[in-house]
């Protein structure tokens, strides 16, 4: 870094690092995104002035709003710091929607704050998972993993190829179905989108085996390769 000289850019005052600019116009003029020397590069709550609060606070009609007006992200670490600014000043915000507090999860004896849908987490998560918050996720020979598929414990099954014995459930009835391991190109999907409802008739073979483009005569030898696995009925799958 260049000390004693400052950025290029009018409005900052940091010292340069290259080509005139400072360390944080540099990485901007690197990444092609422009200058806009006009906007901080970094904003904060202090930058706002208590006018410039309460002409927001005037002209807007939501927290949301108030933060978009000052060009703050809703999801900015700011955003506390002006909600605590707003309050003390004692800026009238009465126009402001009404927030609902949070309340405890619908589970009796819960004492957790809601998390969605009216349940804490851990509720929430067996409801994700499980489809019942109160269904913890089952240990044994039949579990359910994060995304709420079923897993079951079938070590020494001939479709089975992973070392600890465990398969997706909708997996190994599909290959049951075939009669075969499934293809590492193959996927299962749920025609209802209800990944506990693995029933034949719900499941559909998939394939992300597909060329996007080529040669024609390297096409056919690619499409004679599936009808070798699959066959030409597609009315099977």
């Amino acid at each position: 870094m260049e000390l004693g000289r400052r950025c290029i850019v009018n409005t900052c005052e940091r010292s340069v690092k290259a080509l005139g600019y400072c360390s944080a116009h540099y990485e901007r003029f690197k990444k092609g995104s422009g200058l806009k020397p006009d906007k901080p590069i970094r904003k904060s709550a202090d930058s706002i002035t208590d006018e410039q609060l309460q002409d927001a606070a005037k002209r807007t009609k939501s927290w949301r709003g108030l933060l978009n007006y000052l060009e703050f992200s809703t999801m900015s670490g700011a955003r506390k710091a002006i909600q605590n600014r707003v309050k003390k000043l004692g800026v009238d915000i009465s126009h402001f929607p009404v927030q609902n507090p949070r309340v405890k999860c619908l589970i009796e004896g819960c004492t957790e704050l809601n998390h969605s849908k009216g349940y804490c987490s851990r509720h929430y998560g067996f409801l994700k998972r499980n489809g019942d918050p109160l269904k913890t996720i089952v240990t044994g020979k039949k579990r359910y993993d994060s995304s709420g598929y079923i897993m079951l414990d079938r070590k020494g099954h001939p479709f089975v190829t992973s070392k600890t014995g465990r398969i997706f459930e909708h997996r190994l009835i599909m290959s049951e179905k075939l009669g075969r391991t499934l293809l590492t190109d193959e996927q299962v999907h749920h025609k209802n989108a209800q990944r506990q409802d693995n029933r034949i008739d719900n499941l559909e073979l998939w394939s992300t085996n597909q060329p996007i483009g080529g040669r024609v005569k390297d096409l056919i030898i690619w499409a004679k390769e599936i009808i070798a696995i699959y066959g030409d009925d597609e009315a099977v799958f």
